[in-house]
């Protein structure tokens, strides 16, 4: 208020604004071994990208990438950015 200006009641001197958020991710997964064709019995690395172009985050987000049954032997890290996070590595072996 301008100097000298007195408020006759200063009781009515808030305002309240109530939004809801709708909260919006644009997840995107991409899987590639960057090859044309692989060879039984030889290793074969994969990459999983996840990426979110927003504008929210995606907090509960989860990535599931179910091995075949035909594996008998995998081995798997994550590198994790941007505030992701997740387990560093594992294997699963079956005979």
């Amino acid at each position: 208020m301008p100097a000298g200006v007195v408020d006759p009641v200063p009781g009515n001197n808030t305002a309240i604004d109530t939004d809801t958020l709708t909260p919006q991710a644009e997840l995107a997964v991409s899987k590639t071994d960057g090859q044309d064709e692989a060879i039984p019995g030889t290793a074969t690395t994969y990459t999983i990208t996840v990426s979110n172009a927003g504008p929210s985050d995606a907090p509960a987000a989860q990535v599931l990438d179910t091995l075949p049954a035909s594996l008998s032997d995998a081995t798997w890290s994550c590198v994790a950015a941007g505030g992701a996070t997740c387990t560093a590595s594992g294997r699963n072996y079956s005979a």
